[in-house]
């Protein structure tokens, strides 16, 4: 059952957003869809693009008083046959590119606000698999996974059935501080598992002993007087800051517009990330090579008839429009600029600026 525990990368939360994708839907649009720290599913008849493309999407609550802005890779477009019009586009997904702490936190901001509101109303739940220990009267320390918890109950998923009716404690260890969290409450509902990798489990419904308000079972991690809400709230934060990155495969790209993302929002990113890989682009006739090692550039190639690599990459960073796409793969070459990508960007804008002021 281990393999369970880490099915889900992050919490999923749902609500409505407002939502517009840079060249795609300026204007923003009032969505349905769920949010995670590490991605944005809603619906949407828009073409965003095949997988892999990247985005820039303002993302906002519904009362838009939390906003972010962010660069984002389309992971999966979900579509359906329409008896008229064929083919048509009903949502998208989006894997978040996180080039900044501040963006890191605003992102995380956002979803515990949609967290925070979902959880106040009963039947919603936060939706992540958790590792667990039961306690009952036929079963003590038995593993399971808590794969939904609310203010109310829990669902959990065992390896034998449980009586309904029977009461149990489960001990819920916390993401990322791996604290102790103790839940006490009866089983209303036990069945087998559907799905993938199902046979011989089973989901057992669990109602909490005195609602949100309860104290929580004894624990040397848990102080004394703390509540289910308590006990909520604590695991909303840590699912919501612990989210770290899938490491990404060999063979694996991103590709978009230069016009939505510039060049050098582009290589900030991928320093920032430790990036290594080629990145591509394009602009009419005109193509550049970028050979990029843990963030750093380190060489390029280009029919532009340029002196050094720096000039050429200074031209390249004045592109306003045209293609990119970045293929993650190991880089072996000499690093022919000298230069850290931080360096690069903080000459260019120098130079952008002392030719400003000389006009």
């Amino acid at each position: 059952m281990g393999d369970q525990v880490d099915r889900r990368r992050a919490a999923r939360f749902h609500a409505s957003f407002w939502v517009s994708i840079a060249e795609v839907a300026e204007e923003a649009e009032l969505r349905k869809g769920n949010i995670s720290p590490s991605g944005f599913f809603f619906q949407t008849d828009k073409d965003v693009g095949r997988p892999s493309t990247v985005r820039v999407l303002r993302i906002a609550t519904a009362d838009e008083t939390v906003s972010v802005e962010v660069m984002a890779q389309v992971v999966r477009v979900v579509s359906y046959d329409d008896l008229f019009q064929g083919q048509a586009i009903a949502g998208a997904a989006f894997e978040f590119l996180v080039g900044t702490q501040k963006q890191r936190e605003e992102i995380e901001r956002l979803v515990r606000t949609v967290a925070e509101e979902q959880l106040q109303q009963a039947g919603d739940v936060l939706e992540y698999n958790f590792a667990g220990q039961l306690q009952g009267r036929r079963h003590d320390d038995q593993p399971a996974v808590v794969s939904e918890v609310s203010l109310y109950g829990m669902v959990i998923e065992t390896d034998w059935m449980l009586e309904v009716g029977e009461e149990i404690c489960v001990e819920v260890r916390a993401p990322a501080s791996k604290k102790a969290l103790r839940f006490s409450g009866e089983a209303v509902r036990s069945r087998p598992a559907t799905g993938e990798s199902a046979e011989g489990r089973y989901r057992v419904e669990v109602r909490f002993q005195g609602g949100p308000s309860a104290e929580m079972g004894p624990l040397a991690d848990t102080p004394s007087g703390t509540t289910v809400a308590d006990a909520m709230n604590e695991l909303i934060s840590e699912v919501t800051a612990c989210h770290q990155r899938q490491a990404r495969s060999e063979g694996a790209h991103l590709n978009g517009s230069l016009a939505a993302m510039g060049l050098a929002s582009l290589l900030a990113f991928l320093e920032m990330e430790r990036t290594s890989g080629v990145l591509q682009l394009s602009r009419g006739p005109e193509r550049a090579t970028l050979y990029v090692r843990n963030g750093q550039i380190v060489d390029l190639e280009t029919e532009l008839s340029w002196s050094s690599p720096r000039e050429t990459l200074g031209l390249l960073l004045d592109w306003t429009d045209g293609a990119f796409e970045f293929h993650f793969e190991p880089v072996t070459r000499e690093d022919a600029l000298g230069l850290s990508t931080t360096a690069v960007l903080i000459e260019f804008a120098r130079g952008k600026d002392e030719a400003a002021r000389s006009i």
